[in-house]
């Protein structure tokens, strides 16, 4: 937890209700799921909640839900953001803006900053090859077209500033800025800068790595 620990965690952001986006929510207690973060809000847009407790879904993904979802919300922990058009701001310098296609209710997370602001993409776009063919999309996405819309939306409203670009499952370096280039897109990566973790005392210091790894799922 890079020194952090987990009660001292007020906010966590739920992109998409996907297995590999929900699986840390909670850890075993005996044999019962407990919320990670015992003092935090949970968040994730009310269209993406509503789409999956409408939807018939197989047992793996049930058991998911039962493991990683229902113990927060049982905890009453999980809050629904009714995410506009233009964005919704969920806390000072924290908003989440529509990104749907990989399900129909994903957000990204927009960090608009003083000098300089970022975007985290959840699974809008998952690999730096998305910038310049960006048709290619995941065999999981429940919307394609959809999908592809929102990653030229995105990567249009990025381009040729000095906006971050934060690719959730990007391979390091994550953060970068998009540039055009002949009708296309690449990422131009910008590497972290190691940072002194404090942890608690008693503990060793240690270095990290962790300037884009942001709590958002």
């Amino acid at each position: 937890m890079a020194g952090f620990p987990p009660e001292s965690v007020d906010l966590i952001i739920t992109t998409h209700l996907h297995t590999d986006h929900v699986g840390w929510n909670t850890r075993l207690d005996g044999g019962d799921w407990v919320p990670v973060f015992p003092n935090a809000r949970y968040l994730t847009s009310r269209t993406e909640w509503e789409y999956w407790a409408g939807t018939e879904m197989e047992e793996a993904r049930l058991q998911m839900f039962r493991d990683s979802v229902h113990p927060v919300r049982d905890n009453g922990q999980y809050d629904l953001v009714d995410v506009s058009d233009h964005g919704s701001e969920v806390a000072p310098g924290v908003r989440l803006v529509p990104a749907p296609g990989h399900t129909p209710g994903q957000v990204a997370v927009e960090l608009p900053g003083g000098e300089r602001r970022a975007l985290i993409t959840g699974d809008s776009i998952r690999h730096p090859v998305q910038l310049s063919h960006p048709h290619i999309g995941s065999c999981v996405d429940i919307d394609s077209a959809q999908a592809l819309r929102t990653r030229h939306r995105i990567l249009d409203g990025l381009a040729d500033s000095y906006a971050l670009l934060l690719g959730t499952h990007f391979p390091q370096p994550t953060a970068g800025t998009v540039r055009s280039e002949n009708g296309r897109y690449r990422l131009a990566p910008e590497a972290a800068a190691p940072s002194v973790c404090h942890p608690p005392p008693g503990q060793p210091g240690q270095l990290n790595r962790e300037s884009t790894n942001l709590k958002s799922n």
